[in-house]
């Protein structure tokens, strides 16, 4: 269940594991999980955390490109 797999903190093995993983992924195979976390779990904390970070980055950008 995914509210129980938020819950749980990752061992450090599983950890390293999951990131070597997705290191290793190909991008749009790291893409499309991602369009998936965002479309099926709106509300994950993740996913709230890196759409914070996207418009960071719009905002930035905008900023900059007028300068």
């Amino acid at each position: 269940d995914i509210k129980d797999a938020t819950k749980a903190e990752l061992d450090p093995i599983t950890e390293a594991e999951l990131k070597t993983l997705v290191v290793n992924m190909p991008n749009r195979v790291v893409d499309r999980f991602i369009s998936q976390l965002k479309h099926e779990h709106p509300n994950h904390p993740w996913v709230k955390d890196l759409a914070e970070k996207e418009a960071d980055f719009d905002r930035i950008a905008v900023s900059v490109s007028r300068a």
